[in-house]
């Protein structure tokens, strides 16, 4: 686990492969090792918003899992997670 970061806000994006709602640290955990495709995830424990164009809003609970390699931005609200290889 990366306390305190998420993906950064400016980042491409384009690795977004899918979110998940009012999960858990572990059902996400979970959910990343069954897809091959996700390398890394950042989990939310609690609300964040990102303030440039698009605005992206991310509830307590929100697991937002990406493929390729991490580009994270601080975040106190979120931890990352990455698959071990």
């Amino acid at each position: 686990m990366k306390p305190n970061v998420a993906e950064f806000e400016g980042a491409p994006w384009d690795n977004h492969i899918i979110s998940t709602y009012s999960t858990t640290v572990e059902a996400a955990k979970k959910y990343a090792e069954e897809h091959s495709n996700i390398t890394f995830f950042f989990y939310c424990r609690e609300h964040m918003t990102f303030e440039p164009e698009p605005h992206r809003t991310f509830d307590p609970g929100t697991a937002v899992f990406f493929s390729g390699k991490p580009w994270y931005g601080t975040a106190p609200q979120c931890d990352a997670y990455e698959k071990n290889k």
